[in-house]
């Protein structure tokens, strides 16, 4: 696991800032959105933000065993999608309350990928 931390220091005082202020500022909704659910005592909905929180490490992950640089850009519209995803679409029923809203994730996020 401090491999895992100092690996995201490293990644994250390079060149990344505008990606850090992104995944900081929806890890911190989500971890809000995490205890609401809890206070609420709607399990299914905090694990789907614990899922949510592990999603946000993937970008990482796969930049560290395929040695690769992600742009931050792409990594920005990476994290946006999971949230607008699990957290909006999921727990606050933007598919439900938004025609097709899972049709302009996928097609906004497939242009701008």
């Amino acid at each position: 696991m401090s491999k895992y931390i100092k690996l995201l220091k490293q990644k994250y005082t390079e060149s990344k800032k505008s990606s850090l202020l992104v995944y900081f500022i929806l890890r911190a909704l989500i971890i809000l959105c995490m205890v609401l659910q809890i206070i609420h005592g709607d399990w299914n909905n905090a694990a789907l933000c614990l899922l949510s929180l592990l999603l946000f490490t993937i970008p990482t992950f796969i930049e560290y065993k395929l040695k690769i640089t992600l742009p931050s850009v792409l990594e920005s519209i990476i994290y946006l999608f999971i949230f607008s995803a699990e957290i909006l679409g999921e727990i606050n029923n933007f598919y439900g309350l938004i025609p097709h809203w899972d049709t302009i994730l996928h097609t906004i996020n497939g242009f701008l990928a």
